[in-house]
């Protein structure tokens, strides 16, 4: 039935639009329009002459699909089975005869948090683990699939507007770079549409088709308290990430969790150029632990031993592996103070060594590889809330859970959260040590009004105030920000170059306007580019401005 589906779907249009109607609904026949992922719909057709005609049952053809992920349950001879008689209302049924329930979503495991990634929920579903990503981007990072590391540092950035529409069926999941042996399983996201078709097989005049969308909610994330300190003893707040994301509470009867990330002072130290090449990257912000996935640890080689402890992992963090721990490094218990005996699997960035704590740099055999961990989990507060936290403790606490030997005032720590089955649904909460005065920075419009909300098509303006950027009393100093957006290999642009409004004023504003532009064109096809001066994303994308103080923490 598949080759035929643009068929059917014309079709649908023409005819069984008199007495052969289909509707996804609940059990009870009542219509649905829109579905949770964890929840289950029915295949309802609504054919009053054939319960009209004393017709119990009839057979038809099933196709429903959905075309972002590529998800699709494809049978033929299946059975309808009208409930309520005289009422026309015919379930598809199994081969008990029982209503059909269909999951849209679930997890590969609740046993495992490591395992916790999404899945199609159930076995009729086929496939879904599709993605369109660019050409230039999957051919360099390889992902254990295809290719090797790029050895020339552009060889990976979007530059030549094409796409591929790639399909996803295992990954290198032990690092080794030898064999690609973790499956891939499908999954929905977010904002999807299902479509469904059946086709009577006793009356080919009746064919119906209907859709659906899947739900989607804006996450958020809070920090308490948003300013730490040490030494303030029982009268210190503990640390807390409470994570509110309703799309991730799959099973109403189980607690989930979730992943964030957690990176001190992101992009204040080493910074990237932005090359896929293992001599330049450096992974110190969220957009390169996305494309990257961060950096091995001790004793981790890839790719013939071509990349070694420190290098970036080149294996971007996507819905199949964002649960993923995949290196050891020793830390420190975060109650004693003492190392651990046993590493713990996260995912690490390399950070300063004189910023990480010197007994756990010193611990690793291989001559001290300085590793700070980024990757934890929140847990859901109870069944059926959809809230999740993780407690840290105190400051002391989270410094031994990031490795660090200590902050120092003014060091600012991201919490980062991404939708793991719907990467356009980023937020992140951020805290402050100590109360020393910092810089700002604001997406702004045309007139320096700070907004929260974009529209393709429009152009995007930055305003940063920034002291101790304004070197000379006499003259108009300069910034530099980086923007990027972490849903899959979209945009990631540096704007330099940004004066400041007045000499002495410390507030510097783009004057005039990076143009925001969609990554699919409905003329111009594919039109991403890295480091074009433009900026390219999908509706809903989040898009990440950040801007490092010229006055570097020690």
């Amino acid at each position: 039935m598949r080759n035929s589906l643009a068929i059917t779907l014309v079709l649908s249009v023409a005819v069984g639009a008199s007495g052969f109607t289909l509707k996804f609904a609940q059990s009870d026949g009542q219509a649905m329009t829109v579905i949770r992922e964890g929840e289950s719909f029915h295949l309802v057709v609504h054919a009053p002459d054939k319960g009209a005609c004393g017709i119990s049952t009839f057979k038809a053809d099933v196709t429903v699909f959905d075309l972002k992920t590529g998800a699709y349950i494809d049978r033929e001879d299946e059975t309808f089975r009208e409930f309520g008689i005289g009422s026309g209302l015919f379930f598809w049924v199994d081969e008990s005869g029982r209503k059909r329930a269909v999951p849209v979503g679930g997890r590969r495991s609740y046993s495992e948090v490591t395992e916790m990634e999404h899945s199609l929920g159930s076995p009729l579903w086929q496939e879904g683990n599709w993605e369109y990503v660019d050409e230039d981007a999957e051919a360099a990072l390889g992902i254990g699939l295809m290719g090797d590391l790029a050895t020339s540092p552009q060889a990976g950035y979007p530059a030549n507007k094409r796409a591929v529409r790639f399909q996803y069926t295992h990954y290198d999941g032990d690092l080794s770079g030898n064999t690609a042996e973790k499956p891939i399983e499908g999954r929905f996201t977010n904002n999807d549409t299902l479509i469904a078709i059946v086709a009577d097989q006793t009356d080919r005049r009746n064919i119906a088709a209907t859709q659906m969308k899947v739900f989607s909610t804006v996450a958020t994330v809070s920090v308490t308290p948003t300013r730490f300190a040490y030494g303030c003893g029982s009268s210190c707040e503990t640390i807390t990430v409470t994570i509110r994301d309703p799309d991730e509470n799959l099973d109403c009867n189980k607690v989930d969790a979730v992943p964030f990330f957690v990176i001190v002072n992101p992009g204040g130290f080493d910074t990237d150029d932005g090359s896929l090449d293992s001599s330049t990257d450096r992974v110190t912000e969220f957009c390169a632990l996305m494309s990257f996935g961060g950096v091995l640890g001790p004793g981790q080689t890839r790719w013939a031993e071509h990349l070694v402890p420190g290098d970036p992992i080149y294996q971007p963090i996507r819905w199949y592996n964002i649960y993923d721990a995949p290196v050891p490094y020793t830390l420190k218990n975060i109650s004693t103070g003492r190392l651990d005996a046993a590493p713990t699997w996260s995912r690490y960035i390399d950070y300063p060594n004189n910023w990480l704590d010197p007994e756990v740099v010193a611990a690793i055999a291989n001559g001290g590889v300085g590793l700070g961990r980024v990757l934890f989990y929140a847990y859901e507060t109870g069944v059926n809330t959809g809230v999740f936290e993780h407690k840290f403790g105190s400051l002391d606490q989270l410094q031994r859970a990031l490795g660090f030997r200590t902050f120092i005032p003014g060091t600012t720590i991201a919490f980062y959260y991404i939708d793991p089955n719907d990467f356009s649904d980023l937020t992140m909460g951020w805290a402050e040590v100590g109360n020393r005065p910092r810089s700002r920075t604001y997406v702004a419009d045309a007139n320096g009004t700070p907004v929260s909300v974009v529209r393709i098509g429009d152009a995007l303006y930055v305003k940063v105030l920034d002291a101790d950027a304004n070197k000379s009393a006499c003259c108009p100093d300069e910034v530099a920000v980086h923007l990027c957006n972490p849903h899959g290999e979209d945009d990631c642009e540096w704007w330099f170059g940004i004066p400041e409004v007045g000499n002495n004023s410390g507030i510097f504003f783009s004057q005039s306007g990076m143009r925001l532009l969609p990554v699919w064109d409905a003329v111009a096809g594919y039109q991403l580019v890295w480091h074009s001066g433009t900026f390219e994303a999908y509706n809903g994308d989040t898009i990440l401005i950040r801007y490092n103080s010229v006055k570097v923490l020690p």
